[in-house]
């Protein structure tokens, strides 16, 4: 687009063509003039010497500017000086009359020049407003219209491609009409009544259309209102633009900022679950429960911001779990899977889940001691269900619990609910496997790999 503005001359800045075009055109237009001049003589002389260099002036001056104007005056009033206008007498004088006519030529044809100069600097001027205006509106996606209860309506090329309609077109009233959605036209004319009560000529309005190809658009009006006297609309003339896009951006932060109020009342519930459950035989191990379980829920949230809550990646989750209890030996965690997208929901009951394994890993299993590993993978066949599986080992022996604990209990309630998913723990004597599954319904969209 700017290349395209690049070659666009300044109104009042126009540039004469370049010097040999102006040189072509006067020694073309005066070499036409001699020969035609020629054959007049031929049958009829003593015409007006300077008749044909009139014209020929001006189509000089439209075409290449006032020096090549300036050049068919000068050469052609000296041409018809000295071979068309015979010395009158026998002593080979010239008239006065002669001279004045000379005179007067030049004069007439100067004036010609200036004349036929000021109209090709305004007519280059009004082309390169009128490719302006042009580029303006595409680039705002705008068209200018104007309708009258004579005419009918005037679009533009604009106008028509925004309806989907040919750009030669001319649509009627009914053409038009038959592309707003229902009930938009009747909003439309009372926005134009209310304008005129209010004793005001100008009127805007939204309102959405359905083009010929059947996309559906939203645009915003912008008109200017003529009256006649018992109160009817006479003519009206404005611009549209599509705002479509706008509108759209405008949809999704709504649902957006509803979804995070939605979002924000879950999260609020969740705490306070954690809260009322969470139990420690001293204030101070309370207080490193409910902190290690709120921050997982915070870095589980923080994902979902990142993006935007359409999804958190699983794998960021689980390394993000698991980085504090690695020690700096990526060996003492593998990570395994396929790369999935998570829903808010599934996202914050998967991190607390697996916070609640690293913490009891922490203290009784496989990350209890420096030669404990622990290794988490996934799988997800298609967009069927989310399938996880943790595994420890290299810790101390393993026993069943003989009953069940809190930590079980969280673990449990992070993934039922809504989720609906479910939770297996196989307690080997060489380590804890849990296996964590969650439905499809409970999952978001999968997210490519990179």
């Amino acid at each position: 687009m700017f290349s395209r503005l690049s070659r666009i001359d300044l109104p009042g800045r126009v540039k004469a063509p370049r010097p040999l075009t102006q040189v072509g055109v006067a020694a073309g237009l005066l070499l036409l003039v001699v020969l035609v001049r020629v054959a007049i003589d031929a049958v009829a002389p003593g015409v007006v010497p300077f008749a044909l260099l009139f014209p020929a002036v001006m189509v000089a001056t439209l075409t290449a500017g006032w020096v090549s104007g300036v050049a068919v005056m000068t050469l052609g009033g000296v041409f018809s000086w000295l071979t068309v206008m015979i010395p009158q007498g026998s002593d080979g004088q010239r008239t006065p009359a002669e001279a004045i006519s000379l005179v007067l030529y030049f004069a007439a044809a100067g004036a010609i020049v200036a004349f036929a100069e000021a109209h090709r600097v305004n007519t280059r001027a009004l082309v390169d407003e009128q490719a302006r205006l042009r580029l303006a509106l595409e680039a705002g996606r705008m068209a200018v219209w104007s309708v009258d209860g004579v005419r009918g309506p005037n679009p533009s090329p604009e106008f028509n491609r925004m309806m989907g309609l040919p750009e030669g077109e001319r649509p009627s009233v009914e053409t038009i009409s038959e592309l707003y959605l229902p009930g938009e036209r009747d909003r439309i004319r009372q926005a134009a009544n209310a304008a005129l009560e209010r004793g005001e000529h100008f009127f805007e309005v939204e309102y959405r259309m359905r083009r010929r190809d059947g996309a559906l658009r939203w645009l915003l009006a912008r008109a200017e209102l003529e009256q006649i006297e018992d109160g009817a609309i006479r003519e009206a003339t404005g611009v549209i633009m599509d705002i479509t896009e706008r509108k759209e951006s405008e949809e999704r932060l709504k649902l957006l900022a509803r979804e995070v109020d939605h979002r924000a009342n879950n999260l609020m519930a969740v705490v306070q679950s954690t809260v009322r459950l969470s139990q420690a035989p001293t204030m101070e191990a309370l207080k490193s429960v409910l902190i290690g379980r709120v921050a997982a829920l915070a870095r589980a949230h923080q994902l979902l911001s990142e993006a935007r809550w359409e999804g958190a990646d699983l794998r960021r989750l689980v390394a993000e779990e698991l980085a504090a209890y690695s020690l700096g030996e990526a060996a003492r965690v593998s990570i395994s899977g396929p790369d999935v997208a998570l829903a808010p929901a599934a996202a914050q009951g998967l991190a607390m889940a697996l916070h609640e394994l690293a913490t009891n890993a922490a203290k009784y299993g496989g990350l209890s001691t420096p030669s404990g590993r622990v290794a988490v993978s996934w799988t997800r066949e298609a967009d069927g269900p989310l399938a996880l599986c943790w595994t420890e080992s290299g810790g101390p022996p393993v026993t069943a619990p003989i009953r069940r604990g809190l930590g079980t209990t969280m673990l449990s309630r992070a993934l039922a609910g809504a989720l609906g998913g479910v939770c297996k723990l196989d307690w080997r004597p060489e380590g804890l496997v849990c296996e964590l599954g969650l439905s499809n319904e409970a999952l978001g969209k999968r997210v490519s790999s990179t």
